[in-house]
């Protein structure tokens, strides 16, 4: 814990005290609700904090959300990115999406032990999701090819160069991934940002209609 808010101090050195305790509170959640099911490999628990924290807060780096954002979690699997960021913006409205149903549920369960009331978690496919949304966010849930045609639709119009977009988390370095025609995709290496070994070939795409 301590060398995991040595951590978050260095590279978010104004995260507020309140986000920091419920950061702290967050192993021992994610502990008992991986024995009951696997949210996250069980042999990946113990690095929590820097492989799936600090990777989902790699979004928060780049992105100033505002006040009333409404932003989605596609695939959110075991809560991430959503529960992180959601615990840095607790103004930002959180739709975490997963077509799981007992991931959904034990997601929920975690965001309400954590006193999480910024986020809504949704047992659907984003297939049958028609609501848009300011930012769509995701991690690692197929090729960004498909992750774009997936989740477009529910993308509300960029009012501005700044505003709006799609955000992902991948390990994919495929150039032909990432050619999207009507779309600007910037690369982002997230070890520009993260020092350690673990993001050294992990990177966040960032999705913009054009």
């Amino acid at each position: 814990m301590e060398e995991f808010d040595k951590k978050l101090y260095k590279y978010f050195p104004n995260t507020n005290i309140e986000a920091i305790e419920i950061f702290h509170r967050m192993m021992n959640i994610y502990e008992k609700w991986n024995q009951k099911i696997n949210l996250i490999s069980r042999k990946d628990v113990c690095h929590l904090y820097e492989r799936h924290v600090l990777h989902s807060l790699m979004i928060h780096a780049v992105l100033k959300l505002k006040k009333g954002n409404s932003v989605v979690d596609v695939g959110s699997g075991g809560g991430f990115p959503g529960i992180p960021l959601a615990i840095l913006h607790p103004d930002v409205k959180f739709f975490l999406v997963d077509s799981i149903k007992k991931k959904s549920f034990a997601v929920q369960e975690i965001a309400n032990e954590l006193g999480l009331k910024n986020i809504i978690v949704c047992n659907e496919r984003m297939e049958s999701i028609n609501q848009k949304f300011d930012y769509v966010i995701g991690r690692a849930v197929t090729n960004l090819h498909d992750f774009i045609n997936l989740v477009s639709k529910n993308q509300k119009k960029s009012s501005g160069d700044a505003e709006g977009g799609i955000y992902y988390l991948s390990g994919d370095t495929s150039t032909e991934s990432i050619s999207r025609e009507g779309f600007r995709v910037d690369k982002i290496a997230c070890s520009n940002f993260f020092e350690e070994e673990f993001f050294s070939e992990k990177y966040l795409y960032i999705v913009k209609e054009v």
